[in-house]
């Protein structure tokens, strides 16, 4: 077992709920409000990466564990292009925080991501 995805649907994760999964290399957890109940139960070291969301319940509860290995969803994309009706209007860089929209100068937006479980979606407001 190398990589596990750990449904939203799960509340917690006991101790030494991996113990013995040597191979071991991704945790994907998907809920924003497990808890990990034991600093054992997913291994804690630079060959086990841990997915989450950032600033969740989730994050915090690894956290408190002392789990070091953490790594965001969020910071999983690192340029999407943002359509409009099946026109793409701009993109977004997640290394440079930048946005980069190809509308004409008169038109007036802001674009807001929102993240939901992998991936991104994008509210995208006219201020005219």
């Amino acid at each position: 077992l190398q990589e596990i995805t750990i449904p939203a649907t799960v509340e917690y994760i006991d101790s030494n709920a991996f113990d013995g999964c040597t191979s071991l290399t991704t945790v994907k957890l998907l809920g924003k409000e497990t808890t990990v109940k034991y600093g054992n139960c997913i291994p804690n070291n630079d060959l086990c990466v841990i997915y989450c969301y950032k600033n969740s319940n989730t994050h915090n509860s690894l956290k408190d564990k002392g789990f070091t290995n953490i790594k965001f969803f969020e910071d999983l994309i690192s340029t999407k292009d943002i359509t409009v009706n099946g026109v793409s209007v701009g993109s977004f860089n997640r290394e440079t925080k930048n946005y980069t929209v190809y509308l004409d100068n008169t038109t007036d937006v802001s674009i807001v991501p929102v993240f939901e479980e992998e991936n991104v979606k994008y509210i995208i407001n006219n201020k005219n």
